[in-house]
């Protein structure tokens, strides 16, 4: 049986009318397919990006004030 591994992170976003974002995920798959482990969907927390870029500490927030960190494990 074949079998795909999906490891990853959702790193952020930005360019939305409303910096105030949050991220809802899910694994959908066809009939020939099974979860073997881990969760088949998720969300990530709600991240209010700082108006004072100095605060952050993330590299890409420096570049883009609007970006919405969520550094989330799928």
């Amino acid at each position: 049986m074949a079998e795909v591994h999906i490891l990853g992170t959702l790193c952020g976003a930005s360019d939305f009318p409303s910096p105030n974002l949050s991220c809802k995920w899910r694994i959908v798959a066809g009939d020939g397919w099974r979860l073997l482990e881990g969760d088949a969907q998720g969300a990530t927390h709600l991240d209010t990006p700082e108006s004072n870029v100095t605060d952050r500490l993330d590299a890409i927030a420096l570049q883009d004030p609007r970006f919405t960190v969520w550094s989330h494990p799928i």
